[in-house]
């Protein structure tokens, strides 16, 4: 049987007995109202985040655990790697931030002054070259081409003044404030990519939501968990309830916070203390599985108690008789 057999197998049955209750609902020897229903507890599938292989799981079907405790543990060294590179990848984004925003070595400036100076004397000797060209032209002893290409020389050399005057301007003045926005967006990226990681390790330990028992585990050590993928059902059973219908004529006896007593087949002389949790707002008919036509035709109400189980002796699945206190309607009218 497989672990969704396992779990639907349970629902099916508790269905099929509080229909077959209803049949039975209604009074006791002494007026009070009845209802018949089944045990039943707040079950938690218990997944991972993370997808890898399993390394261990801490315990077998029916242990008890404390919410907190280590339930799996997943292999992270794929992670564990990626966080490296990605903490590498923090330095290297700071260090470009903090060359963009300090400022320049002087070796920098030195270097820079002089590409101008060069720049400066190679556009003079350029401007010198036009203007022999120009005078040789005007007399005939050189082409057009070669004016063309003196007055290119110019232009080129001026160029490449401007460009080295910039990448001095720069270092004298330091770097522009987009300039420092785009290094230091890029240091937050890289930082927020080494939290998500150290985050996504921290779920390699898949930790217990609440205290309880292991009710199904549904995965073993080897195999590949992959994430939303139940591997182990958890049980509360330090908060059962019980969900009973009582006819429509009845249901104005009972309010939430009213008392009752639950009885269960397992345990007949023992009387288990319970409180109204809730009183369905719509009347429903009865179940279709009850046997006859005149029973189906019949409105019930649904109502839910919390049954005081201290010593975690009730389980789901157990029938139970739960009889409503005279005192149910106390606490104002049926919610």
């Amino acid at each position: 049987m497989n672990g969704l057999e396992r779990l639907a197998r349970p629902a099916l049955a508790l269905v099929a007995l509080t229909a077959a209750g209803c049949a039975r609902c209604g009074d006791a020897d002494d007026g009070a109202a009845v209802g018949y229903g089944a045990v039943e507890a707040t079950e938690v599938r218990v997944a991972p985040l993370i997808g890898g292989t399993i390394l261990s799981i801490c315990c077998q079907e029916g242990v008890a655990v404390q919410a907190g405790d280590v339930l799996v543990a997943i292999d992270t060294t794929d992670l564990e790697l990626q966080l490296q590179q990605a903490e590498a990848a923090v330095r290297v984004a700071a260090a470009r931030e903090r060359l963009i925003r300090g400022a320049a070595r002087s070796e920098d400036l030195q270097s820079a002054a002089q590409a101008v100076r060069a720049a400066q004397v190679q556009l003079e000797t350029a401007k010198r070259e036009q203007a022999r060209i120009d005078k040789l032209y005007q007399s005939g002893a050189v082409t057009p081409k070669q004016v063309d290409d003196a007055r290119a020389g110019v232009d080129l050399a001026t160029a490449k003044l401007e460009q080295g005057q910039a990448m001095l301007d720069k270092l004298q003045h330091g770097a522009r404030s987009e300039e420092i926005q785009g290094v230091r967006a890029a240091r937050e990226q890289a930082e927020a990519a080494v939290e998500l990681l150290r985050t996504n390790i921290g779920r390699g330990e898949v930790k217990a939501p609440i205290a309880g028992r292991v009710l199904y585990r549904l995965a073993e050590p080897g195999e590949v968990a992959r994430p939303g993928l139940p591997m182990l059902v958890l049980v509360d059973l330090a908060r059962p309830y019980v969900d009973v219908y009582l006819p429509e004529p009845r249901i104005g006896e009972i309010s939430v916070g009213g008392h009752a007593s639950v009885v269960a087949d397992a345990f007949p002389d023992r009387v288990y203390p319970a409180r109204v949790a809730h009183v369905s707002d719509q009347a429903e008919f009865t179940p279709k599985n009850v046997q006859t036509a005149e029973q189906r035709s019949r409105l019930v109400f649904k109502v839910r108690l919390d049954v005081d189980n201290a010593d975690l002796s009730l389980k789901p699945g157990m029938p139970a008789r739960a009889t409503f206190d005279g005192d149910s309607a106390a606490t104002g009218p049926a919610r």
